[in-house]
């Protein structure tokens, strides 16, 4: 019983070590869809307030016309990452980076009341990408998948 039990509690008792390593993502985003009505802006209380619109729907999948290419750096030691959009040459940032069991979770707030968030499956590499405008008057999605990618060899 000794041989069993010892191991077991210094498995529970000692923390798991966190892969120091940067992950380097590749993801292509080439389904879309919308929520142009996801909700109003009302005017409650003396403030500008939206309000979720109950009859709202989104739109199905189609596919986008030209597939978005999204190059991600995300590091799960510090919580933080970087993302570069193809399409137009932006780099940015990313403050808090989520990393759960099976997906990472990436939220950034944009431009007032825009928010940016992605969803990245740990388990098979889907990524959901949602684009929330105006405090969530319209919402629109696009969808996809992301493969492991190597870093670029730079000289410094």
């Amino acid at each position: 019983m000794k041989r069993l039990l010892l191991p077991l509690l210094a498995a529970i008792a000692l923390p798991t070590s966190v892969n120091a390593q940067p992950t380097y993502l590749k993801c292509d985003l080439n389904e879309q869809r919308s929520n142009d009505y996801a909700g109003e802006q009302k005017l409650i209380g003396g403030k500008i307030v939206t309000v979720p619109n109950p009859n709202s729907k989104f739109s199905d999948w189609e596919p986008k016309k030209e597939s978005t290419i999204i190059e991600f750096t995300l590091n799960e030691e510090d919580q933080k990452g970087s993302m570069f959009n193809r399409d137009t040459g932006v780099s940015e940032k990313i403050p808090l980076v989520n990393f759960q069991s099976e997906s990472i979770l990436i939220l950034k707030k944009r431009n007032g009341n825009d928010t940016l968030a992605f969803d990245i499956s740990r388990l098979d590499g889907s990524i959901i990408r949602q684009v929330s405008f105006f405090g969530g008057t319209m919402i629109l999605e696009a969808k996809g998948s992301c493969k492991k990618a190597e870093p670029k060899k730079t000289l410094f």
